[in-house]
């Protein structure tokens, strides 16, 4: 949705993938992109969401779609290489976005949590790329913080880290 109610997005679970679709309230426009990992940006209406590139089956990268005018922008850019950003979460004034990022390279896959900056640039890490499985990262009001779930051993646990680095705090 979108505050002047012209558009409409949706998704569908289907089979564990969740296609993005989008409707014009007048019906007479249906889009259909990606699938995986939809956020909302409140700075400026704009829907962030991580999609996989159809000719390359091991990387996913994030796009903003701007709802008003469904035009699809790439934010990061894996190419060809076995990378994965997902779980895109913008910052409260839109100027950042966190996002989990993955390699495959070297087995086993390393995941870290990260920043970039709204168009792609200035990736920075916050957390190492250890062996630990990192989810969901979410800004704390104040966009000083971010708290994100890890699976260090057996059990998920919560953290939260400041944006200008240093040690997590579960």
């Amino acid at each position: 949705f979108n505050d002047t109610a012209t558009t409409e997005i949706y998704t569908l679970s289907l089979h564990d993938a969740l296609p993005i679709f989008v409707l014009r309230s007048h019906g007479t426009e249906r889009r259909y992109f990606g699938h995986d990992s939809l956020s909302w940006n409140h700075s400026d209406s704009a829907i962030l969401f991580s999609s996989q590139d159809p000719a390359w089956a091991f990387n996913r990268d994030v796009f903003r779609l701007a709802p008003d005018s469904l035009e699809v922008r790439q934010i990061t850019n894996t190419g060809k290489d076995p990378k994965f950003f997902y779980d895109p979460s913008p910052s409260p004034n839109g100027t950042q976005i966190a996002v989990i990022s993955a390699s495959d390279v070297p087995p086993p896959k390393r995941r870290q949590v990260v920043l970039i900056d709204a168009d792609g640039a200035n990736l920075t890490s916050l957390t190492d790329a250890g062996g630990a499985v990192y989810a969901t990262p979410a800004w704390f009001p104040s966009g000083d913080k971010l708290a994100y779930s890890a699976k260090p051993g057996a059990y998920r646990k919560i953290y939260a880290i400041s944006v200008d680095g240093g040690k997590p705090i579960q």
